[in-house]
Order: C-alpha cells, then structure tokens, then sequence
C-alpha cells in the first residue's frame, strides 16, 4: 500500500503596518504613500500594477492605488503606492481596506477643505489711513474644518497699502498677530475724487491650506 503524504511549507504572511494619507475635499489629487512591511518573502509587484480600485474616474469617491515600481518585497521594507483619489466637497474621514498577497492593508485618509475667503468692502474718506483688523479678515472668512485663520496676502496694484512702515509687496503673507498689532494699513490717495481701490487677498488656515 502507498503513502499519499503531503509536505506543507511553513508559510509566513506579509505584515503591513497601518499608515496615513491625508486629501483636501473638492480635488482630485495623486499622492505617493510608503507602507511599511516585514516578512517579506519575495513578493513582486511592477509598476502600474492596480491594487486597490473604488469607483470609477471622475466620481467622488474615486479611489485607485497602484504600484509606484517595480518591486521585490523581501525582509522588511516600504511598499511604494500611487494612490489617486477624487474627493467629494463634504467626504469624512475613512478608512481604504484591501489585501495583498491574502495579507490586509489599512490606509486611514483624512480630509481637510481649503478655506473661503469673502469679499471685504471698507467705506474710507480720501487722504485717510486705514489700519486693518483682525475682524476684517476673520468676519470674511469660512472654513468648514473650523480652522483658524492664519495669515493673509494681498494681490493685484497693491500701491498705498503699508506693511510694518513699508509699502507692502504683493502677495507677502501676514501673521493673524501682525494685523492684531496694527501692522497693515492702507493709505488713501490725496485727492478730491471719489475712486475705489479693488484688489483680491488670500486666507492660509493653520494647517496651511490657501484658500482659492
């Protein structure tokens, strides 16, 4: 009578360790992320290769990831991912789950939206000096994280507006502190004539997002 044997391998599974990615809300955005792993055993991917498909282009939501190279993964390393994702103007927080080679891969996406900064009209006399307030800006300003205003630039013919003494030059970021302190004035022209003075300014919340 015959042996019917069968010699299993001792197979180790891939270990990924959960990682971080962070997308602002209304983009479509592809960014590089490095996931760690151990237990390497050989695994190759080339690049291109889809690991991670949701949706389809051009949907909020949409979210694919693919290898950024080609790769052997062996011991321990970093498995390089493009990950593309179009983000709706509302999206929370998620988690992205998949498996490679039957080993699970957790990706925890957090968003953030660019904050909105509003029109800012001031009623002047000629030949005035305006010193600006932090209300002016923070009173023109959403963000729908909450985040604080941090600094503001102003852009286009920025003759007549004066930053700490000195004429301000364009799109120069000011600190929410040096507008406290009364260090951005405008200075009216010094004639008779009705004119206005149109210009456009930025808002950076804290985490450094600009708004559009």
């Amino acid at each position: 009578m015959g042996i019917l044997r069968f010699r299993i391998a001792a197979r180790e599974d891939l270990v990924f360790s959960n990682t971080f990615i962070e997308f602002i809300r209304g983009t479509t955005t592809t960014k590089i992320l490095s996931i760690p792993y151990t237990n390497g055993s050989g695994q190759q991917v080339l690049f291109g290769d889809v690991l991670y498909t949701h949706l389809s282009p051009g949907v909020d939501g949409y979210i694919q990831i693919t290898a950024a190279s080609n790769q052997t993964l062996s011991g321990s390393g970093v498995l390089d991912v493009n990950l593309t994702h179009t983000v709706s103007a509302t999206q929370g927080d998620q988690n992205i789950n998949f498996d490679f080679d039957s080993s699970p891969i957790i990706i925890g996406v957090s968003y953030n939206s660019k904050p909105i900064a509003e029109d800012i009209i001031k009623d002047i006399e000629n030949r005035s000096i305006y010193t600006f307030l932090n209300t002016d800006f923070t009173d023109a300003y959403e963000d729908f994280d909450l985040d604080s205003l941090s600094e503001v630039a102003i852009f286009g013919v920025v003759t007549g507006y004066e930053f700490n003494g000195s004429p301000y030059i364009e799109g120069t970021w000011i600190n929410m502190s040096d507008v406290s302190s009364g260090n951005l004035k405008y200075v009216s022209v010094d004639q008779d004539a009705y004119y206005e003075k149109d210009n456009t300014w930025k808002a950076k919340d804290i985490n450094g997002n600009i708004s559009n």
